[in-house]
């Protein structure tokens, strides 16, 4: 070995193979968030998307069955006051029923 040689350490890569290799890794890079976004994400946002939707009908019913609720409540007792009215016998029926 000559004396300039001792001292001197040659590069672990040359600038083209450093290059290449910083390509290659943001192709992975890349590649990884592309799976990410085609794999567990568009699943986690259809499964949002389904539970949102599923969501929204249970309110829906809930809503439906509350108003119907509240018609049949409504117009319920003015209908039990006239059958009970015509019918004592009702009146005292449910009354029974109701103390029980």
């Amino acid at each position: 070995m000559s004396g300039s040689a001792r001292g001197r350490r040659e590069p672990a890569f040359l600038p083209w193979q450093l290059q290449t290799w910083f390509m290659h890794s943001v192709q992975e890079s890349v590649k990884s968030l592309q799976d990410e976004l085609e794999g567990r994400f568009s699943h986690a946002m259809t499964m949002l998307s389904n539970s949102r939707d599923d969501m929204e009908a249970q309110l829906v019913k809930a809503v439906v069955g509350l108003t119907s609720n509240q018609i049949n409540t409504d117009h319920g007792q003015e209908e039990v006051g006239r059958v009970e009215a015509a019918h004592p016998s009702l009146a005292l029926d449910r009354r029974v029923t109701e103390e029980a």
